[in-house]
């Protein structure tokens, strides 16, 4: 077997063991679940590779187990999925779901 030919196999057994283990770190988060209390929303900006500037909100969640939970959305996602959230309103995240729903109200 040549030398290219044993490059080529190492590189897609390598490719292949990198996106089992990405697999099974977002099937893990897809399947996660929680409830928590919003206690931060942080807007920010990043830059990407092109040097524009991003706009995101973070949004910390203290969880009902006591840990905290941060979530990073483009700017636009955010108004999209959580218009006018506030600090102190619930989020739910269900297994399935990649992102946590708002608890209504009169459930919180």
């Amino acid at each position: 077997m040549s030398e290219g030919a044993l490059y080529t196999i190492a590189g897609l057994v390598g490719a292949a063991v990198l996106t089992a283990l990405l697999m099974l770190v977002l099937r893990r988060k897809h399947g996660d679940q929680w409830v928590g209390t919003v206690v931060e929303i942080q807007p920010f900006t990043k830059t990407d590779q092109e040097g524009d500037d991003l706009d995101y909100v973070r949004i910390a969640c203290r969880l009902t187990d006591g840990s905290e939970r941060t979530l990073n959305l483009r700017e636009y996602d955010f108004q999209l999925r959580y218009p006018a959230l506030h600090i102190g309103e619930r989020l739910i995240k269900a297994p399935g779901e990649m992102l946590p729903a708002r608890v209504p109200p009169n459930q919180a």
